[in-house]
């Protein structure tokens, strides 16, 4: 039976730990490359990213491969990046992040509990808190680490991953969200996670 383009692009991606992404920034989509550095023995996950360290962004998927290949990029785990990007047969991303829309969020009237208490819009915060971590980590930058590392951020944080990722068991989860909602405040973290969402935007170069 004939396999998919869509299907072989997904396994290869998996084979070599390197996904495409899509972000949606000021109307426009525009991909992205992420993946796990299999050469370290951390498995640390990356952006590619420009010699001068800025999260790259393609207006289309067949640039990427060149800027790979051509040495318009920063690598990490090249030899798998670029087999991976040699493998590629069509441009579906693994995942979209919205960067527009949690802008709207952020700014939005919504109040802590129309947030916290939906799964939807946490899901969207922490992916992009994690993508957010991914470029900021493996650069060792002090700012960006710090602003990753904000108190209301990782309170958050954990919040949602005892509330909607990991199996806690009812009481348990009752006092631990008491525990982090005392020390919650929404409009701080608001506002620290828009000065996240603008050092990352700050930090993307488009091609």
């Amino acid at each position: 039976m004939a396999t998919s383009t869509t299907s072989t692009t997904h396994d290869q991606s998996e084979v070599y730990r390197k996904y495409l992404i899509q972000l949606r920034l000021n109307g426009t989509l525009y991909y992205g490359v992420w993946g796990t550095d299999m050469s370290d023995p951390e498995h640390e996950d990356q952006l590619l990213l420009d010699h001068e360290q800025r999260i790259l962004l393609f207006t289309a998927g067949e640039q990427i491969a060149p800027c790979i290949t051509q040495g318009g990029a920063r690598l990490f785990d090249a030899d798998n990046l670029t087999a991976w990007v040699h493998s590629l047969t069509d441009f579906t991303p693994y995942t979209v992040y919205d960067l527009d829309y949690m802008g709207s969020i952020l700014q939005s009237n919504l109040r802590q509990e129309q947030i916290l208490n939906n799964p939807n819009l946490t899901h969207e915060l922490i992916g992009f808190i994690n993508l957010f971590g991914d470029y900021a980590y493996p650069l060792d930058d002090d700012f960006l680490v710090r602003l990753r590392r904000m108190p209301q951020i990782r309170l958050f944080f954990d919040y949602c991953y005892d509330t909607y990722f990991w199996d806690t068991p009812p009481d348990e989860l009752n006092r631990r969200q008491t525990a982090y909602l005392k020390k919650f405040r929404f409009a701080k973290f608001k506002s620290d996670m828009l000065r996240m969402l603008t050092a990352f935007i700050d930090h993307t170069v488009v091609l």
